[in-house]
C-alpha cells in the first residue's frame, strides 16, 4: 500500500544530517546555512517530495496583531519596581501606535516561560515576542533556536544572544561613569549588592566593576540577592559584619538602594556621612527620598518604544540590526559624599 505519509521538516533534516532549523531558513529562503548546506538541503527536500503545507502557511500569514512580554521572578517585584513600569509603558505605547496589543504573562523563572513560548508559537496567539532577563545558558534559547521563524528581539547584551537581534544598554560605561564618581570623592573601598548572578547582566556589571576596582587598587566586595527589598535589606546587613566596612555601596536597583537606606539608619548609620549610595536604576522614589539618591538614569520608556519598533519591523519581514539604548545618564544627589574619614 502507498505511504502517503506528508513528509516533514524533520523528515528533511534527518536525511540531510542537518537541524530543524536550519530546514526551516533553507526552505523559506532565510539566511542563516551557507549555499553548500541551502542547496543540499532543497535537493533532499525534492527528492522525497516534501510540499509546503499550505493549511500552515494560511494560517502563519494570518497576524494575531499582539506581541508577547513574559514578566518572571518575584511577583511581588513587579508591583513595586519602576523599571518594569516604564518598560511595559514604551512598549504599549508603541504597540497602540501600530494597532497591536500586548500579551503579558507571568512565570517563575526562565524555564517556565519555555511551555509559554512554545504554546504561543503553536498557537499563533502571538506575532512575536520580547525576551527580557537573558540569563547565560537560557532554557529559553532551544524553543527559539528550533522556530527561528518567530520575530523575538531580546534586552540583552548581544554577546550573550548571538542569534537574536537584541536591544542593549552599555553596563560597562555605565560602571566606568559610577566609579569615577565614586573614586574622585576619596572612596577607596566599594560594595556592589547585585541582582541574581544568572542573569546576563548581572554578570557584565559585576566583572567589569571588580576589574576597574582591580586596577586603580580600590577594595572591592559583591553580594547576589534578588532585587527585593528583603534581599536589599539582607545582603546590607550583611556588609556591616565585614571586618572592614565599605564606605560606598552602588545597588542594582532602587527598590533594594532604598531598603538599604532604611537598613543602616535603623543600625545607627548616618547617611551619606558614614556610608554613601548609589542606586543602579533612577526613579521618582530616589529623587523624593532623603537623603536623595545618586542613581544611573536610562530612559526606560524609550527603550521600550524602540525595542517594540524592532520586533514590528521582524513581524513585518525586514531586518532589525541590534541597536544600542540612550547612554545612561549619572544623577548625583547628596546620598553620595566624600567619607569622613578619608
Amino acid at each position: 500500500m502507498e505511504d502517503r505519509r506528508k513528509i516533514t521538516i524533520a523528515d528533511v533534516a534527518r536525511a540531510a544530517g542537518v537541524s530543524n532549523s536550519a530546514v526551516s531558513y533553507a526552505l523559506n529562503g532565510r539566511p542563516g546555512v551557507s549555499p553548500e548546506t541551502r542547496d543540499k538541503i532543497l535537493q533532499t527536500a525534492h527528492n522525497l517530495g516534501w510540499q509546503p503545507n499550505r493549511a500552515a502557511q494560511s494560517l502563519s500569514a494570518a497576524k494575531s496583531r499582539s506581541i508577547g512580554l513574559i514578566l518572571d521572578g518575584d511577583p511581588s517585584l513587579a508591583a513595586v519596581e519602576p523599571y518594569f513600569m516604564r518598560l511595559i509603558a514604551g512598549v504599549t505605547q508603541e504597540c497602540e501606535k501600530n494597532n497591536y496589543s500586548l500579551v503579558l504573562r507571568r512565570a517563575s523563572t526562565a524555564q517556565a516561560e519555555v511551555p509559554v513560548i512554545e504554546q504561543w508559537i503553536a498557537s499563533g496567539a502571538v506575532d512575536g515576542m520580547i525576551l527580557t532577563n537573558v540569563e547565560a545558558h537560557d532554557a529559553r534559547f532551544s524553543v527559539l533556536v528550533d522556530h527561528p521563524d518567530f520575530p523575538v528581539v531580546a534586552l540583552a547584551d548581544p554577546s550573550m544572544v548571538p542569534h537574536l537581534p537584541t536591544l542593549f544598554s552599555d553596563d560597562v560605561q555605565a560602571c566606568s561613569m559610577v566609579l569615577e564618581h565614586l573614586t574622585q570623592l576619596g572612596h577607596k573601598s566599594i560594595a556592589h549588592i547585585s541582582g541574581p548572578e544568572n542573569l546576563s547582566h548581572t554578570q557584565i556589571r559585576e566583572k567589569a566593576l571588580k576589574n576597574m576596582c582591580e586596577q586603580q587598587g580600590i577594595q572591592y566586595t559583591s553580594i547576589a540577592t534578588d532585587y527585593t527589598s528583603e534581599g536589599g535589606t539582607a545582603a546590607t546587613l550583611e556588609l556591616l559584619t565585614r571586618y572592614e566596612r565599605p564606605t560606598a555601596i552602588i545597588y542594582d536597583n532602587d527598590v533594594m538602594a532604598l531598603a538599604g537606606l532604611v537598613a543602616l539608619r535603623k543600625n545607627g548609620f548616618s547617611i551619606p556621612r558614614d556610608m554613601s549610595l548609589v542606586s543602579w536604576d533612577d526613579s521618582v522614589l530616589c529623587s523624593t527620598v532623603s537623603p536623595a539618591l545618586t542613581s544611573m538614569y536610562r530612559d526606560v520608556v524609550n527603550a521600550g518604544e524602540r525595542v517594540t519598533q524592532m520586533l514590528l519591523a521582524l513581524i513585518d519581514g525586514h531586518e532589525a540590526p541590534s541597536q544600542k539604548e540612550k547612554p545612561y545618564t549619572l544623577m548625583v544627589r547628596s546620598s553620595t559624599v566624600t567619607p569622613h574619614h578619608a
